[in-house]
């Protein structure tokens, strides 16, 4: 969770965005390249909604299994260097995701 917190906070501009799955290729895409490169690419709108909704409902199971099992993680291979870890952790837990939970439509600017 340490590693998935501060990488949502980045695409949180985009949580008013309409989810799509639609997006879902170009949202592998991106995470390959972050896990890759270090660097997130530019993602249009709809992408950061995905990645964002898929960010926050991985850090939800992780919190959910921390707390059934406290001894519990998430295992990275031996020998991954320091600066590849969050790389690694976004791509084990958010490429190819499909939510656990529903994403609901969220309600744009001046709707209710």
């Amino acid at each position: 969770m340490e590693f998935l917190y501060p990488e949502a906070q980045r695409f949180q501009g985009w949580g008013h965005a309409r989810y799509d799955p639609k997006h879902a290729r170009t949202a592998d895409r991106a995470v390959a390249a972050r896990a890759m490169s270090g660097n997130w690419p530019k993602v249009a709108p709809g992408v950061g909604s995905l990645l964002y909704a898929r960010m926050v409902q991985a850090i939800a199971m992780i919190t959910a299994n921390v707390l059934s099992d406290p001894s519990g993680g998430t295992t990275m291979p031996a020998g991954l260097p320091d600066d590849r870890l969050a790389g690694a952790c976004i791509a084990f837990w958010i490429y190819e995701m499909d939510l656990p939970l529903p994403e609901k439509p969220r309600f744009q600017h001046g709707t209710a």
